[in-house]
Formats: C-alpha cells, structure tokens, sequence
C-alpha cells in the first residue's frame, strides 16, 4: 500500500475518533490534538480494523508514537 494512502487513512481514524475538524499533519504531535492513552488504545484498535494488521503487545505504548508521522511509519512497515 502507498504511504500516502495509509497516511490519509490513519488521519481519517483519528479525526473520526476525537471528533476533530482541524487541519492534522504528519509533524502533529498526538498529545497536542488530543490523544491521550485511551484514545489512543482506540485509534490502535481502529488502525488494526482498517488494514486488517494487528501491532505486536510491544508496540503498543503510548509515548513511543510522539507524532501521526510515527503511527504512519509502524503501519507501513507492518503492512510491508
């Protein structure tokens, strides 16, 4: 899959689950949009629905993705 289509999706996750209408990019920082740890456990749950992936119990850690750009790369390199 195309980066720029898995960034696009993943930005469509997160907007839908933060109800968020602002302009995101990949240099957003989660914490800044709003994400906090059980939205972000949503988003991971949404992110593992829509590509069919599934992120090892390792990778789930919220301070490990500080911006969209890291969550887009853990999902292209699993996707790969």
């Amino acid at each position: 899959m195309v980066v720029s289509d898995v960034r696009e999706k993943i930005l469509e996750i997160i907007k839908q689950e933060l109800d968020f209408h602002q302009i995101i990019h990949d240099e957003s920082k989660l914490e800044e949009i709003g994400v906090d740890s059980i939205a972000f456990i949503s988003i991971i749950i949404a992110i593992e629905e829509e590509f069919s992936i599934r992120f090892d119990d390792k990778q789930i850690i919220y301070n490990k993705y500080q911006t969209i750009g890291d969550l887009v790369v853990a999902v292209q390199s699993i996707i790969e």
